[in-house]
């Protein structure tokens, strides 16, 4: 989740350094990351934190980091003009083995995706990505879907769901309603990509 492309002052000659800045709780679980356009708030899983953190929770952290970093800009007289684009993005894991076995039935998985032959050179896929954007009434929507080797070892599918948008103004209330209308997108995008089988794998209790 965050707020990008902040269009700093180019007067206090910070806008075109590499600048980036990583913070971490101490439970490993909440990361916040500063950049010269982008200030981003990212929640990871951990066995400090395995329970998953809701939208709402993660929103309201981003909320304080930013009053956080709003604050300190004014401490030490930096401006920035304004906040371009709101970005939310989710990321999932399809284990191979739990979640699905082959990639010939990554259709049953994602609706979209047509499948490949039943018999010939293209009846046994190896491995497949899938990249597709999308226009939506407030900005964008990207879904991503790449093979990876998680770092347990475990081979996963993942699936990627990022929407952004610009905002209308500068408050508050405008930045985190683009958020929110974001967050919405991702979740429409997400449920629409992927199939009623699918959903009701991650309904269940593990």
């Amino acid at each position: 989740m965050a707020l990008g492309e902040l269009a700093v002052d180019p007067a206090k000659g910070f806008a075109n350094l590499p600048i980036r800045v990583s913070f971490v709780d101490s439970s490993s679980t909440n990361l916040v990351q500063v950049q010269n356009n982008f200030i981003l708030h990212n929640w990871r899983k951990t066995d400090a934190l395995s329970l998953y953190q809701h939208y709402t929770v993660t929103r309201d952290s981003l909320l304080a980091d930013w009053k956080d970093f709003r604050d300190f800009l004014t401490q030490h007289s930096l401006k920035f003009t304004q906040v371009l684009r709101c970005e939310v993005s989710y990321f999932n894991h399809l284990v191979r083995g739990d979640d699905w076995q082959d990639y010939a039935e990554l259709s049953k998985l994602f609706p979209s995706w047509k499948g490949t032959r039943a018999d010939g050179s293209l009846s046994t896929p190896q491995m497949i990505g899938i990249t597709a954007s999308y226009s939506h009434a407030s900005g964008m929507l990207q879904i991503a879907s790449q093979p990876a080797l998680r770092r347990d070892g475990k081979e996963i599918i993942q699936l990627t769901v990022t929407a952004a948008g610009a905002p209308k103004d500068q408050d508050d209330d405008s930045l985190f309603g683009c958020l929110d209308a974001c967050h919405q997108t991702a979740i429409d995008g997400f449920t629409e990509f992927t199939s009623e089988e699918l959903h009701r794998r991650w309904r269940r209790t593990r």
